[in-house]
C-alpha cells in the first residue's frame, strides 16, 4: 500500500465518520429545536390555564360586588317606598284628626277611620325590621295612646253616654315626630 492509497482510506473513512457526526449533530439539533418548541408550547399553555383562572377568579369578584350593590340598592329602594307610605298614612291621619276636632264629618266614620289607619300605620311599621327599630319610640306612644282613647270609650258606653270628646292631640303629635324623623 502506497501512500495515496492509505491517504484515500484515511479520507474515506474521516468522510464517514464526518457524516455520520454532521448527521449526528443535525439530529441532536433537531431534538434541541422540538424540545424548545415543546417547552414553549407547554409554558404557553401554563400561562394561558393561569390567565383563564385569573379571568375566573375576577368575574367572580366583581359579579359578587354586583350581586352586593343589586341587593343593598333594592334594599335602600324598599325602604325608601316604605318611609314613603308611612308619611302618606300619617298625612291621612292627621287629616282625619283635623276633620274630627272641626266636626267635618259623621263623627263615628271619622273615628272608625281613624282607628282603622292607625291599625294599618302600626302593620307597616312593623313590616320593616328596620323602621321597626328606627321608630320603636314612636310606635309604643301611638300603641299607648290608641289603648287610651279605646279604654276611655269603653269607660264612656258602659256609663252609658251617648257622645264624647276624645283629645287627639298625644296622638297627633306622635305622628307629627314621625313625620318629622322620616323627613330626616
Amino acid at each position: 500500500m502506497d501512500i495515496k492509497q492509505i491517504e484515500t482510506i484515511i479520507e474515506k473513512i474521516f468522510d464517514k465518520k464526518t457524516k455520520r457526526l454532521w448527521r449526528h449533530y443535525f439530529v441532536a439539533l433537531l431534538i434541541f429545536i422540538l424540545i424548545s418548541f415543546a417547552l414553549e408550547f407547554v409554558n404557553k399553555k401554563a400561562q394561558n390555564l393561569a390567565t383563564k383562572s385569573d379571568i375566573e377568579s375576577l368575574t367572580a369578584k366583581v359579579e359578587s360586588v354586583k350581586y352586593e350593590y343589586i341587593k343593598k340598592s333594592k334594599l335602600e329602594e324598599t325602604l325608601l317606598n316604605s318611609r314613603i307610605k308611612i308619611y302618606e298614612k300619617c298625612t291621612l291621619l292627621k287629616e282625619i284628626i283635623l276633620k274630627r276636632k272641626n266636626n267635618l264629618g259623621n263623627e263615628k266614620e271619622l273615628m272608625e277611620m281613624l282607628f282603622n289607619q292607625l291599625r294599618e300605620l302600626q302593620i307597616q311599621l312593623d313590616i320593616n325590621v328596620q323602621l321597626k327599630e328606627e321608630f320603636k319610640n314612636e310606635i309604643s306612644a301611638i300603641n299607648t295612646s290608641y289603648n287610651k282613647i279605646i279604654y276611655y270609650i269603653k269607660q264612656l258606653q258602659l256609663s252609658g253616654a251617648k257622645r264624647y270628646n276624645i283629645d287627639l292631640d298625644e296622638i297627633g303629635t306622635n305622628i307629627d315626630n314621625i313625620q318629622i324623623k322620616i323627613l330626616q
